[in-house]
């Protein structure tokens, strides 16, 4: 009978717990009843609110209508108060709106014949618009000239003395430009600054195709940045760079943009500073190339093991087709190997070597290479103390080639008072020879 007491308690125990669980099931399914019951309620508060302020903007438009029929009531002289009144009357939003007939998910029941329809702006192909904007922000005049030919293909903005304070503004312009595939910035100061700005633009810019950047002050600071240019473009086929003031320094990252680029066929760094050793770091790149089909690489200082290592790099190359070395110091040592490059070359075309200290022995070792030579169609050799011995060296080479197929030789040599009469002899012979070729 002991244990009845603790029995009762522990029973009655039960009894509370399973009154607090009901309890709380009952709690927690009011509290899901409310929850549903304030979405609803939302849904329909957002639903009025927004049905009101349609009716509200068909009630402003409504008006509008009026005003307008009273005015030109007015002005017609037609028309009374009472029938304006009752179309007044007719149009005016009356009585309660009826929600239950609205389905507040569906949009179709919704009247949006006033909502207002956004307005694109045709996009700007010339970027005129950014450019006006730059140069306000910037304080820099416009330049009229660029305003009025940046719809064309091809600009030549040349001798305009810009500055990089006022290219800045065309450069940002040019990112979206879409119009100009050739750009000539020809001496206009830009120095490393301008050319900073530039590389900017070329990595959005994908329609510029030719580029010249000539007697603009770059200096070797900008080469690496137009090296990383000529290696990443998509667009770019033609570069010009000549006087810019590259020095030996910035050949190292010319020959690595040489060596890598797919996209470049044309490029022009005649005018420079480039010595011995920019030809040894430009020749091994020049022989790795596959796209490069045009190379200027005239009045720089060319020689000695720099010439060596470029003549062999034409004799590996199997791309270009056109190569300006003019005004360099190839001498001997470098006829010697561009005589090889000639014998193993099957692309070349022009070659032009004006004024490179070629003697009589320079000549006979290019002549060796004409002579097995099957693709040069016009050799340039004038202003080089060769005399008649060499230039009657490569004429001889030219005749034993039976699958020579030249067109144009050229000696350019000057006839003065003290030209004997061998040697004009020999340049009338000469001169024959050559139109008969051309024939």
């Amino acid at each position: 009978m002991s244990h009845l007491p603790a029995l009762s308690d522990f029973i009655g125990t039960k009894r509370q717990q399973s009154s607090v669980r009901v309890v709380e099931s009952a709690a927690k399914s009011n509290v899901a009843d409310l929850v549903s019951e304030e979405k609803r309620l939302r849904n329909l508060f957002t639903g009025m609110s927004r049905s009101l302020s349609h009716t509200s903007a068909r009630i402003a438009r409504n008006k509008k209508i009026v005003k307008r029929s009273v005015q030109s009531a007015a002005n017609n002289g037609a028309g009374s108060n009472e029938d304006i009144s009752a179309h007044t009357q007719s149009m005016s939003w009356t009585g309660p709106y009826d929600t239950d007939s609205v389905e507040l998910k569906d949009d179709s029941g919704w009247d949006t014949d006033l909502e207002i329809e956004e307005v694109f702006e045709a996009f700007d192909h010339s970027g005129k618009t950014s450019y006006i904007d730059t140069c306000h922000r910037n304080k820099v005049v416009p330049v009229s000239y660029y305003l009025r030919h940046m719809h064309e293909t091809e600009l030549k903005l040349r001798h305009h003395q810009l500055g990089s304070h006022a290219v800045k503004p065309i450069a940002i312009s040019l990112v979206s430009n879409a119009k100009i595939l050739s750009l000539d910035l020809t001496d206009n100061s830009l120095g490393c600054r301008g050319a900073y700005l530039l590389c900017n633009m070329l990595r959005e810019n994908c329609f510029i195709t030719h580029l010249n950047l000539s007697e603009n002050h770059l200096g070797t600071s900008s080469a690496e940045m137009l090296s990383n240019i000529m290696q990443i473009t998509t667009s770019l086929t033609h570069i010009t760079l000549s006087k810019n003031e590259f020095d030996d320094t910035a050949a190292i990252f010319f020959a690595e943009a040489i060596m890598n680029t797919t996209k470049v066929e044309s490029l022009n760094l005649s005018h420079n500073r480039f010595s011995e050793m920019g030809g040894v770091a430009l020749g091994p790149a020049i022989g790795e190339n596959s796209s490069i089909k045009e190379l200027n690489l005239s009045w720089n200082s060319l020689r000695r093991k720099g010439a060596i290592a470029v003549a062999q790099g034409v004799k590996n190359n199997i791309m270009i087709k056109r190569l300006n070395i003019s005004w360099n110091g190839f001498g001997v040592d470098g006829a010697r190997e561009i005589g090889k490059a000639l014998a193993e070359n099957t692309t070349l075309e022009e070659l032009d070597m004006t004024n490179n200290r070629l003697t009589t022995e320079a000549a006979v070792l290019i002549g060796k290479g004409i002579a097995v030579n099957d693709s040069l169609q016009a050799i340039k050799l004038g202003k080089n103390p060769m005399q008649s011995a060499g230039c009657w060296a490569i004429c001889s080479a030219i005749l034993k080639n039976p699958n020579m197929v030249m067109r144009k030789v050229a000696f350019d040599v000057s006839i003065t008072r003290y030209t004997s009469f061998s040697n004009l002899c020999f340049l009338n012979y000469f001169s024959l020879f050559q139109l008969n070729e051309c024939k």
